[in-house]
């Protein structure tokens, strides 16, 4: 197991912060950029199987939009058939993730009231001291004192 570094942590933290930044402000252009090209590549996709199904079965117009229309839908269809199987993978993955998360807590907390009873008496009003004075400086930082 390697262990990480403090500078690579908040290196790793900035720049999922700024990635997030650029997300969230510029979601609207993304969100329209994105549903724009599916549109286009719906007309382009429906173009294609128009000049596709009038060469091969030589019918006349509405019998082409008719055929197209369903081969769309049912490539629709598989479409939305594996992205709920792809959405339930990763939903699965994620309760995963989320019981080894809980785990870790509560070995982290396990481990912090271990450390705290086998501390000195000494030490342990030191640690309420320093907490007290953060927690002082705070309220002062924040105009609340």
């Amino acid at each position: 197991m390697t262990s990480i570094t403090f500078k690579q942590i908040i290196y790793r933290l900035s720049i999922m912060g700024v990635i997030l930044g650029i997300l969230i402000n510029t979601y609207d252009i993304l969100i329209g950029t994105f549903l724009e090209t599916l549109h286009i590549l719906f007309e382009v996709i429906e173009s294609i199987l128009d000049k596709i199904v009038e060469s091969v079965f030589h019918t006349g117009i509405h019998d082409t939009q008719t055929i197209v229309f369903y081969l769309m839908l049912a490539g629709g269809l598989a479409i939305i058939y594996y992205l709920s199987h792809a959405i339930l993978n990763l939903y699965h993955a994620l309760m995963d993730t989320s019981q080894s998360c809980v785990d870790a807590c509560r070995r982290g907390k396990i481990g912090a009231e271990l450390y705290w009873h086998d501390l000195p008496l000494l030490n342990k009003i030191t640690w309420i001291g320093c907490l007290m004075a953060v927690f002082i400086l705070s309220l002062m930082f924040f105009g609340l004192m």
